[in-house]
């Protein structure tokens, strides 16, 4: 299920410079970020940030995500922000997203020539899809067993 356009903003990470109290870090939501980080730094909004700054303790915008107020829950939802937190030390893991969604549609489109190519029984037709296929499965790189130096030894480790 996707959501509508209207309710996606942006979630966003605050570190703070040192903790206050048990806080190090605050995660938010809002359609523009810019005036809330503003409202922030102006003191109001978030109470957290409100006592934050009364104690003089900075933040720093430190990531965000594309999402709606409900992935803002999920987040808060799974704790230990400063897991998330690339000011922590953490290296957020590249959206791959984009290169699974390529991947199921060169599987797809694979699946749906090898059924073309059993129902054709044009030669022709055959070779302009083995062509295809060719294409499709040289294009995309296959990554190795850890420990495995030939297609040999893959047989063999995947038969183990």
């Amino acid at each position: 299920m996707t959501v509508p356009d209207r309710y996606v903003g942006t979630v966003y990470l605050l570190h703070f410079d040192r903790p206050y109290r048990h806080a190090r870090h605050y995660i938010g939501w809002a359609k523009n970020v810019t005036s809330r980080l503003a409202l922030h730094e102006a003191g109001q909004g978030a109470r957290l940030l409100q006592v934050v700054q009364a104690a003089g303790i900075t933040w720093t915008l430190a990531r965000t995500w594309r999402g709606s107020r409900s992935r803002e829950r999920q987040i808060k939802r799974m704790g230990g922000a400063a897991r998330r937190c690339p000011l922590c030390g953490v290296r957020p893991m590249p959206d791959r997203s984009a290169t699974l969604d390529a991947g199921w549609a060169r599987a797809y489109r694979l699946r749906e020539l090898i059924d073309l190519w059993w129902e054709t029984t044009d030669p022709v037709q055959r070779d302009r899809i083995d062509a295809e296929i060719t294409a499709l499965t040289e294009s995309t790189p296959c990554t190795p067993l850890p420990g495995v130096t030939s297609p040999v030894d893959s047989l063999a480790a995947w038969a183990a």
